[in-house]
């Protein structure tokens, strides 16, 4: 946030709402990310030449929107999980087939597209970033830090897509996708012949987005997670 500056606005607006919409326009264009930390109240006011009473006030203002949680030890973050949706699609799924299978394929449809836009018009920065996931996975021989890594490598496809909505949309179900890929992994726990598979899955999708081949990109996401369906719906007990 080095380029943090107060845009002009009529000067009856309060300084507190012109702080707020600064916020919020660079939550929309991605300057801050889900879970971004925001500066100190102190050094944001520095930056933007207003008070740290306004500043004080354009916080509240956006965690009171749901934008902003402020958590003791963490600073002010821009929210990463909404608790309002995150729980009730957890329950949703949980030891439901029907709806268990629906989100699996909302899933596939919406990743394959991300994987297609991170071929399209991702950088290589955030490509290398999935290439460097794709070889912590081949040296975890024994499949021990499977389920984070697997959740890496789709959190880092949705980066690479260069979506602001996207990620935010992943990020609001990031706990319900967590709860998936770890169930995905418990049912083939000690199928290592499976586990490989998945490894190439993922391998095949890094390699159509390097490729830049968008098409690719999509039938190898696609493929990987209808994968999936073939699982038994999550318990509803934990």
């Amino acid at each position: 946030m080095s380029g943090m500056t107060l845009s002009q606005a009529p000067k009856r607006q309060l300084k507190s709402h012109r702080i707020a919409d600064e916020l919020r326009a660079m939550i929309a264009d991605g300057r801050l990310g889900p879970d971004s930390p925001l500066p100190s109240e102190r050094l944001m006011a520095a930056r933007m030449g207003v008070s740290r009473v306004s500043v004080r006030a354009a916080l509240q203002e956006l965690k009171a929107e749901g934008f902003l949680d402020a958590r003791r030890g963490s600073g002010t973050r821009v929210v990463s999980t909404v608790q309002t949706l995150e729980t009730p699609l957890l329950a949703l799924v949980k030891g439901r087939p029907e709806n268990f299978s629906d989100l699996l394929e909302l899933r596939a449809l919406l990743e394959g597209w991300a994987a297609a836009r991170a071929a399209r018009q991702g950088t290589r920065e955030a490509i290398e970033e999935i290439g460097k996931i794709v070889r912590v996975m081949e040296r975890d021989r024994y499949f021990r830090h499977a389920t984070d890594n697997d959740l890496a490598f789709h959190m880092a496809v949705a980066k690479a897509s260069g979506s602001i909505a996207y990620q935010h949309i992943v990020a609001v179900i990031r706990q319900t996708l967590a709860k998936i890929v770890s169930h995905l992994h418990g049912e083939l726990h000690e199928q290592a012949d499976l586990e490989r598979q998945i490894l190439d899955q993922h391998r095949a999708i890094f390699e159509a987005i390097h490729d830049k081949n968008p098409e690719r990109a999509t039938a190898q996401m696609t493929a990987h997670l209808l994968t999936s369906l073939f699982l038994s719906p999550i318990s509803p007990h934990p």
